[in-house]
């Protein structure tokens, strides 16, 4: 049987933490990509939401109340994707 020096053994410890570190420092990565795309997602949904409202607003005041709860609908759709990338960022 084979004893260990300190010196290996604090190779050991390094190693298994790099990897460790590296496994993390990807994960972080990865996950920063995934909010990254959901966030331009929204974006464009959000432009797109606010020139409806403009347009409604400006357009539709015989049947505003249908117009009104389609666009609180997607207001709260929003709100809610908002909220979990700002949860899944803490």
């Amino acid at each position: 049987m084979t004893t260990k020096t300190p010196g290996q053994r604090l190779d050991e410890v390094i190693a298994s933490t790099k990897q460790q570190y590296d496994e993390a420092k990807l994960k972080i990565h990865l996950a920063n990509m995934e909010l990254k795309e959901q966030w331009d997602q929204l974006e464009d949904r959000w432009v797109d939401f606010c020139e409806k409202c403009k347009r409604a607003d400006e357009t539709a005041k015989e049947s505003e109340g249908k117009v009104h709860d389609a666009l609180q609908n997607v207001g709260q759709e929003l709100r809610e994707a908002f909220e979990n990338i700002k949860q899944a960022c803490s």
